[in-house]
């Protein structure tokens, strides 16, 4: 069948689940040629979608000979989102980036609880490979992570977010495995000195008294000298605490 005889089917943006594996392939109608925009099963790139809507367009199309399959996807999008509307669900993917920040957001409390640092380095490991995992097999994980994201002030919560976007610049850059685990390990434990500081660490830095500012600018030494004492420290990890605040 040539070119000038498929037919395509023009489909709103309303129509698309973020959160859901498309049906079939999209285009984009540009002049007279229709350009595949997003393969069979994949997930909507919101960023992607945004960025053509304020390019001015209207529609994305599909294959005419797809329209059953089409409207069954938007049949089971438009009762999830009723559903999600009414309160009985929340989007599978939000609600599960929620969950793994509020668990990973546990276990690092209980890693910056230790007095070890062999037993933190290896805890810390162990909530990588989770992140990593997340990032690597749940669609749409860092897009909704993003998107959920809020204002950090809780030293752990701190923590798991800078370990994840690290995670997920690692993981554009094609790091192996071990610099990978380093990576978020290093992330996770870059704060760890704080707990040396003797005050709420949790408060904004610009409610710091005078000599509650100079203490913070030493946590990134404390945090080195704690993560030397222990046998196992990577010298990846060790740089990364140490120097996190250089420029």
């Amino acid at each position: 069948m040539s070119d000038n005889e498929i037919k395509y089917k023009p489909i709103e943006f309303e129509e698309l689940d973020y959160d859901q594996y498309l049906p079939c392939d999209l285009f984009l109608h540009l002049g007279s040629k229709y350009v595949k925009f997003c393969n069979n099963q994949d997930i909507p790139n919101i960023a992607r979608i945004e960025k053509l809507k304020e390019q001015g367009v209207k529609n994305l199309y599909i294959l005419e000979n797809d329209s059953d399959t089409w409207e069954i996807y938007t049949a089971v999008t438009e009762q999830r989102k009723r559903e999600e509307a009414e309160g009985r669900i929340t989007s599978y993917t939000k609600k599960t980036v929620e969950k793994c920040r509020k668990i990973a957001t546990q276990k690092i409390e209980k890693v910056y609880s230790f007095t070890n640092p062999d037993q933190a380095l290896s805890f810390s490991g162990d909530v990588t490979g989770n992140i990593i995992k997340d990032l690597e097999n749940r669609p749409n994980f860092l897009d909704n992570f993003l998107l959920t994201y809020k204002d950090d002030f809780n030293l752990f919560e701190h923590a798991y977010n800078v370990a994840t976007i690290s995670l997920s610049m690692g993981k554009v850059l094609n790091l192996d495995d071990t610099k990978m685990y380093n990576l978020g390990i290093g992330a996770i434990l870059h704060d760890v000195g704080k707990r040396d500081m003797g005050f709420d660490y949790n408060k904004p830095i610009g409610e710091y008294a005078k000599e509650e500012y100079e203490l913070y600018l030493k946590h990134p030494a404390l945090g080195a000298q704690f993560l030397r004492k222990g046998k196992t420290l990577p010298e990846e990890v060790y740089i990364i605490d140490f120097q996190h605040h250089e420029r």
